[in-house]
Parts: structure tokens; sequence; C-alpha cells
């Protein structure tokens, strides 16, 4: 069986060019480099598609990172309130 991914959804990523952004009314941080997670699933549970996997927090905000596709969660690469890198690979799923 081959692992998927968990990653951050791309909504979350600012757009590395302001000028892609559709909203230029005031100045958007483009440069969110880090978050800290906290796991809402543990290592070996079942996971449905779009059940909330974690919830991560960057500047200030938080928002959950739904599973994308149904499996059991094999890994969590980043503890339970670590902090991570944006494009980081949060954990990974196999499909059941």
């Amino acid at each position: 069986m081959s692992k998927i991914a968990i990653r951050l959804p791309t909504f979350i990523i600012p757009k590395t060019n302001p000028e892609d952004c559709d909203c230029l009314k005031k100045p958007l941080e483009t440069t969110y480099k880090a978050g800290k997670i906290f796991w809402q699933k543990e290592v070996g549970e079942k996971i449905s598609l779009d059940d909330i996997i974690c919830d991560v927090e960057i500047e200030k905000r938080t928002y959950e990172v739904v599973a994308e596709t149904e499996g059991i969660l094999v890994e969590q690469l980043i503890p339970d309130g670590g902090t991570f890198e944006t494009q980081s690979v949060l954990g990974y799923l196999i499909k059941d």
C-alpha cells in the first residue's frame, strides 16, 4: 500500500505573488513560513472523507485540515503542539 501525504490545503498558504491575489485592498502577508499543529486523530485511527485530521495555527488563525480521502492515519511527522513549515508533509494515510 502506498502512503498518501497529508499537507496544508492550498487555500491556507498565501499566494507567493501579491499580484495573483484577487484582493489588493490591503497589504497581505505572503510569507507564512511556519505554524503549530494540533492532531484530532491518532495513529492507527480510521479516517473518513472530510474528517478533521488536525487543526493548524498560522499567524494567530486556526484552520482545520480535512481528509481528502478515506484511509488509516499511519504516521504523524510533527508531534502534537509542534511547529511545522508550511510546505511540510504533516503525516501519512494509507487506503484501507
